[in-house]
């Protein structure tokens, strides 16, 4: 695993089709080489921007900053997933936090009072709400907090009666 994590592949793999059953020859695109001493890309995803008119792609990079070598969520924003803007820090959490896996979705009736949610792997399920992709997130919670209990008569081994 030491390998993956500091020497692994820079490049995601883009696969193409205008109908999900035919698909072209997939091609490497390079997010994470123009990174300094960026060392891997994990977990991509993208997520259209209708602010801007393109894909905001996102993923996770080892790379050392501020004296700590760990998984922080990059982004560059693409039209045609072969060429990319510069990378740019994306999500960073404190100390020694990695952060991998990230998800956006977007919510067309909002949820409170944001219109997207994100969920980040940093040790939990962090879960967190913004009105722009690139703007100001605010924390909501995370996976225990979101967690619905059981009535004390359920047991998770039977179905209810």
């Amino acid at each position: 695993m030491d390998g993956s994590i500091n020497n692994g592949s820079r490049s995601i793999v883009v696969w193409e089709s205008t109908d999900l059953v035919t698909w072209w020859e997939p091609w490497l695109l390079n997010v994470a080489g123009a990174i300094p001493d960026g060392r891997n890309a994990w977990a991509p995803e993208a997520i259209w921007d209708p602010e801007t008119n393109d894909y905001v792609l996102y993923w996770a990079t080892n790379v050392p900053f501020n004296g700590a070598t760990k998984h922080r969520t990059f982004y560059a924003r693409t039209s045609d997933f072969r060429t990319i803007t510069t990378p740019q820090l994306y999500i960073d959490r404190p100390g020694t936090q990695e952060i991998i896996d990230t998800q956006i979705i977007e919510m067309p009736s909002g949820v409170g009072n944001y219109r997207y949610v994100r969920a980040s792997g940093d040790g939990q399920i962090t879960l967190e709400g913004s009105n722009s992709i690139l703007g100001t997130w605010t924390r909501l919670g995370d996976l225990a907090s979101a967690r619905p209990s059981a009535p004390a008569d359920i047991s998770p081994m039977r179905p209810p009666r």
